[in-house]
């Protein structure tokens, strides 16, 4: 292993994980020196994925030490974050936004600032080839424009160390070549750069040094120069990054091949190395000019980068901050995907005209009322707000899991933002939508006729314990969506939360129920709900009823929040398809 400071690059040893029986890295060590490109090179399953998600903190390992850019990966996970930028294998992007929107969202996150954000998203949208296409939807875009977008949110905090896990995977030669000369600027600006990949050719052009990934070992590592001259019958071109002349002195700025240690049959050893050494791609093998990289002793004389501490990120302002940006996301989610909004506001009043029309004769004669119809529509009025509550909790379960299976999550996860804030945005951006339709639903019924002897403090609280009563369901929506293991999971899991205000005092009083549902319905959180609104609106008592139901919202926020806390810090997102 290349001999590295600790408080520069990457170093990592005797790095092991496993899953159940699965050994998936034995013992690792490796290190990258500042403002080079080590690449992991090795076939599908040897563990360069995993290994790339232990170094940006996305999952733990059983065992060893890392640090970045001498921030502990286990006890400094923000401090790592703040340095670091991931592109992982799949385009970890916004559908639901334009390209300059997906910009502008990571610039907010990195809190650059109105103007500067302006200018970085400017520079590169142009950097990228990305301008003409900077307001259209990512639904518009191809492959390698994802690609080239993708890496280029990595870039937007200005990272000290990048991971590309197969950055190149599936793009077309003319994208892929792009993508290279990106990855070469960035090391000639001294970004340290880890990037895994099957293609040796692809390390061969890239990397300063190579390390071969071989079912969860290191089995050989060092310049692509000697990793060739290991194998019988490899080529070595020529290391030099000057243009053909005269042979000169070595001094800076030139790269020498030096033996790396072990013993060469190592190498030799490995089939996978076999096997990729040849290129792929027929035609002469000759080294691509790169740019001339700054001196090293040049390089140790720049203005260290400042960085923001992890107390810094842990401070109100930057929480609330961060949950200001993912509530702007999720109300332009909202927005762009307006079907949600539409059947969350069109469902109850779909209802509230059966109710009230088709049931509301006979339903409201079994109240003991005499004008019938307009009775019931007071009695039921409370019970379908409860069920507009109650209907956006699916919304927000699909909007949850579309974010964990689009991997968008995992970037969040790697950059040094509060936690809550990703999941706040959600709640936050659920809990105006729900209000909206509420406000919608009370106006249509009282274009039926609903009347309500309620002063401005009784309405007041009325939409207070609809509110609490809200928030606290759509945390809850928030940890099935986390819990689901796809959309289509999320979308089924809420139905029984959408059925309990039917089995509550919303729609007929408990008293008429048989003994055995009469005892589920007083007891589940609907109904405690629907009394108090109920009363509050007509101005009757209500009892202890409010105090049932502010306990049963806060137990449920509580709970249904550290569960998603937990679910969030712990969940792994699934590859999108």
């Amino acid at each position: 292993m290349t001999s590295v400071s600790a408080a520069s690059g990457i170093v990592a040893q005797d790095m092991c994980k496993s899953f159940d029986d699965h050994l998936v890295l034995d013992k690792v060590s490796l290190a990258v020196e500042e403002g080079t490109i080590l690449a992991l090179l090795g076939p599908n399953g040897a563990g360069k994925t995993t290994m790339v998600r232990i170094l940006s903190t996305l999952i733990p390992a059983d065992s060893g030490s890392t640090r970045i850019a001498g921030h502990d990966v286990v006890t400094d996970p923000d401090g790592v974050r703040a340095v670091i930028g991931v592109t992982g294998q799949f385009s970890a992007v916004d559908n639901l936004l334009t390209g300059a929107e997906n910009l502008r969202l990571m610039a907010d996150l990195r809190h650059l600032g109105r103007e500067a954000g302006r200018r970085r998203v400017a520079g590169l949208l142009e950097q990228f080839d990305l301008t003409d296409a900077a307001h259209k939807l990512l639904s518009t875009y191809s492959g390698g424009m994802r690609r080239r977008l993708d890496l280029a949110m990595t870039l937007v905090g200005k990272p000290r160390v990048i991971f590309l896990d197969e950055p190149t995977t599936g793009l077309d030669p003319r994208s892929r070549r792009t993508m290279w000369q990106i990855i070469r600027e960035l090391a000639t600006a001294g970004v340290t750069v880890l990037l895994t990949t099957q293609y040796l050719d692809e390390a061969d052009q890239l990397a300063d040094r190579i390390a071969v990934l071989d079912q969860g070992r290191i089995v050989a590592e060092g310049t692509p120069a000697e990793l060739k001259s290991r194998i019988p019958g490899g080529r070595a071109p020529s290391c030099s990054r000057t243009r053909p002349g005269p042979a000169r002195p070595p001094g800076p700025g030139r790269r020498h091949c030096r033996l790396a240690p072990g013993p060469a049959r190592r190498a030799a050893r490995s089939p996978y190395l076999r096997r990729t050494v040849d290129d792929p791609y027929p035609g002469p093998r000759r080294r691509v000019l790169r740019r001339h990289r700054q001196p090293r002793h040049r390089a140790a004389q720049r203005r260290p980068r400042t960085t923001r501490s992890t107390a810094v990120m842990t401070t109100l302002a930057y929480t609330l901050s961060d949950s200001r940006v993912m509530l702007r996301r999720n109300l332009k989610h909202q927005l762009r995907y307006p079907s949600m909004t539409v059947m969350l506001i069109g469902i109850p009043i779909v209802l509230l005209l059966l109710f009230v029309y088709v049931f509301g004769g006979q339903l409201g004669a079994g109240l003991g009322a005499h004008e019938g119809r307009s009775a019931y529509l007071n009695y039921v009025v409370p019970g379908l707000l409860l069920l507009t509550v109650a209907s956006a909790i699916q919304g927000t379960s699909i909007m949850v899991a579309m974010d964990m299976t689009g991997g968008i999550i995992d970037r969040f996860r790697t950059m040094a933002i509060a936690r809550a804030s990703v999941l706040t945005g959600h709640v936050l951006g659920s809990l105006i939508q729900t209000l909206l339709a509420i406000a919608v639903l009370i106006a249509v019924a009282f274009g039926l006729g609903f009347r309500s002897a309620a002063g401005p403090l009784h309405w007041l609280a009325a939409i207070g314990i609809l509110a609490l009563f809200a928030f606290a369901l759509i945390w809850l929506a928030v940890a099935l969506g986390l819990a689901a293991k796809s959309v289509e999971t999320a979308s089924n899991t809420p139905m029984i939360l959408f059925l309990l205000p039917f089995l509550s005092s919303g729609f007929v009083a408990t008293a008429t129920m048989p003994t055995g549902l009469r005892q589920f319905a007083e007891y589940q959180p609907f109904t405690p709900v629907a009394d108090t609104v109920r009363g509050l609106l007509s101005g009757a008592a209500i009892g202890d009823h409010a105090i049932a139901a502010v306990a049963w919202s806060i137990g449920i926020a509580v709970v249904a929040y550290l569960w998603a806390i937990r679910l969030y810090n712990r969940r792994r997102a699934a590859e999108p398809k």
